[in-house]
């Protein structure tokens, strides 16, 4: 198991980093030495081996520490984005919130009261001279590793839970390794990625399964953990890489042995261009769902590579009809993808899993088609196509065009009803600037032949969740016309809509 790797490298080499937290260094030594030590702490507190034990997210490292300890005494973990949704978890099996004194909120023990759980705080005093200890022995193999649950909201609106089988584990961090790259010498940058998300954990994982280090960093200015020695991966989200392109120039340097690899969405062209420019050329879309892993793995090379992408050889991956009947090459249709790690379903959750896991696939949400020589591109989500004038079309490619046209980093393109009842389309734009009327309307034009009319808002930044997407609902809501329309439309900038473009 993954704890044995972390004690054997750290016998092999004690002084090589295991960790980078905020530019320190922990290493191997001392990383296993503070996951041993909270395993002997956690061990005498009587939790029973089948339950599932709660973190609040605060500090990443010790977040990781506990969990490792944990799942090494053969519990399930779960790491929580605030100790606000303690209560809200829906997950029976949890028994416990555990947490480092001194980084956890004040008040978290009476959360855990009103959620009937017990709350464990762990004393620092537990760590003392830690980084000088010897290496501790493997543990007891009589308790098999625990598994780990994640959350997703990706198809569904809300948190979703996805329970881990900790049989698979070892094949799924294989299968990273091996897809990444990932090996005893690479240094793997996850910036402020929590571990209740897929990123956060998966790539961790692979990391230190590897033997490698893994760069944590929840400062201000992410970028600057980019200036960490010996990089070789760097996994982002789209939203993640344009807050680090932000950095004044002269402050981030190009390290063209650096894998950059965009997770949790499609990057648009302006994005890979000035990542290419400013950081790597060396640059990687890995699309995949927390549920089912990654499926695709593309190397941008050119234009194409940003529609067009690769399917894992290893995944199977297909496009089909409202039958299940699978679509021809060229033709529009669901995604789905097998399904890899044990993962069947939703924790606690039948609808959802009725809905989204069906003959031994995950159902995504996406809308898709196939090329002949095998490259899928997105058509958009299932609930995001544009109707005009009762013709659907999948919204993902007009968006792509727009950006690429326009040289903006973000375009999001919806139909809706306008203030009069008239069928308008709606189009939002992220951009420092306002793009003028005689430029953006024969673009519009020729990309939605037949539109009637439509309603065009400039945004500075698009609202987007933690992995980046861009939050219709919310974005709806924005963009909805005041009560008393007046032509003017507020929250918006860095300029109001233009009215029939």
């Amino acid at each position: 198991m993954l704890i044995d790797q972390i004690y054997i490298q750290a016998r092999e080499t004690p002084d090589k980093p295991a960790l980078i937290v905020d530019g320190q260094a922990i290493f191997y030594r001392a990383f296993a030495a503070v996951i041993d030590r909270s395993r002997s702490y956690l061990a005498a507190q009587g939790l029973p081996a089948d339950a599932v034990a709660v973190l609040p997210t605060g500090s990443n490292a010790t977040v990781w520490i506990l969990l490792l300890a944990l799942r090494s005494l053969g519990l399930t973990t779960i790491v929580v984005p605030s100790a606000n949704s303690i209560g809200a978890l829906g997950l029976p099996e949890a028994r416990c919130v555990v947490a480092v004194s001194g980084e956890h909120p004040s008040g978290l023990d009476r959360v855990c009261a009103a959620a009937g759980l017990t709350f464990i705080d762990v004393p620092t005093e537990i760590y003392a001279g830690v980084a000088d200890a010897a290496v501790p022995d493997l543990p007891d193999h009589a308790v098999l590793f625990g598994g780990h649950v994640l959350l997703t909201s990706g198809t569904t609106g809300a948190y979703k839970k996805v329970g881990l089988d900790p049989s698979h584990q070892p094949s799924q961090m294989a299968y990273r390794r091996e897809i990444f790259g990932i090996n005893q010498q690479s240094v793997v940058n996850i910036f402020n990625l929590g571990c209740w998300t897929a990123g956060g954990h998966n790539f961790a994982m692979a990391a230190w399964d590897a033997g490698g280090a893994v760069v944590i960093y929840q400062q201000p200015d992410l970028w600057r953990s980019l200036r960490t020695p010996g990089i070789t991966h760097c996994f982002v989200f789209p939203q993640l890489l344009s807050g680090i392109l932000r950095a004044p120039e002269g402050e981030l340097a190009r390290n063209d042995e650096m894998r950059l690899i965009s997770t949790g969405g499609p990057l648009s062209q302006a994005l890979t261009e000035a990542a290419k420019a400013r950081l790597t050329s060396r640059i990687y879309n890995y699309l995949g769902a927390t549920e089912a892993g990654g499926y695709t793995f593309t190397p941008i090379e050119g234009a194409e590579d940003l529609r067009w992408h690769r399917v894992i050889s290893s995944r199977r991956v297909e496009v089909v009809d409202e039958e299940s009947r699978v679509m021809p090459v060229g033709q529009t249709g669901f995604v789905r993808v097998d399904l890899a790690g044990g993962v069947t379903g939703y924790l606690h959750d039948e609808a959802a899993t009725r809905a989204f896991f069906r003959d031994g696939f995950f159902y995504p949400g996406d809308l898709g088609m196939f090329r002949a020589d095998g490259r899928l591109a997105l058509q958009g989500r299932v609930t995001d196509v544009i109707n005009i004038l009762g013709q659907k079309i999948a919204s993902a490619p007009i968006e792509q065009a727009l950006e690429r046209e326009l040289g903006v980093s973000g375009v999001c393109v919806f139909s809706a009803q306008s203030e009069t009842l008239e069928e308008e389309v709606q189009v939002a734009i992220e951009t420092e600037q306002a793009i003028d009327e005689t430029r953006l309307a024969p673009v519009l034009r020729r990309l939605l032949p037949g539109a009637p009319a439509f309603r065009v808002s400039f945004f500075r930044a698009l609202p987007r969740n933690h992995m980046g997407k861009v939050q219709r609902i919310e974005l709806r809501r924005l963009m909805a016309p005041p009560p008393a329309a007046s032509g003017r439309a507020a929250n918006r900038s860095p300029s109001s809509p233009c009215d029939d473009v």
